[in-house]
């Protein structure tokens, strides 16, 4: 029944996405650790800042509602941050598979129709030899 209680506001709040829900628990909890990895610890200040800094980002290479961004990072805090600034100015992140490379990767970018990409530095070179 809490779950019920906790998720019937989806519904009626259809234009509230997590990246606004970022920006709210900052505003509510601050330098409290919001994600944490073995390597990395954002707070709710700086998981909404580094949100911010993606969907400026976003907005520079003229990303719109509806174009796909391809994200290739391990899962870790940064990982979230751009997938949610992404998120926050309309564009759609593309997961991509850190597992592949090669043809199978180009497919993959090719298939989602991706007009731009972010790369963690360790699969620069995998991208780059898609070229």
């Amino acid at each position: 029944m809490r779950a019920l209680e906790l998720t019937a506001s989806i519904a009626r709040n259809r234009d509230r996405i997590m990246p606004m829900i970022a920006d709210e628990m900052a505003a509510r909890q601050g330098s409290a650790p919001a994600l944490l990895s073995d390597g990395q610890c954002l707070t709710y200040d700086g998981l909404a800042s580094r949100k911010n800094q993606y969907a400026r980002w976003a907005l520079g290479a003229g990303i719109q509602k509806g174009d796909v961004v391809g994200l290739l990072m391990r899962n870790c805090p940064e990982y979230y941050a751009a997938w949610m600034g992404i998120s926050s100015v309309g564009g759609v992140t593309a997961l991509l598979n850190t597992n592949i490379s090669g043809a199978t990767l180009l497919h993959c970018i090719q298939t989602a129709n991706v007009k731009q990409i972010i790369v963690a530095e360790e699969f620069v070179e995998s991208v780059c030899e898609l070229a």
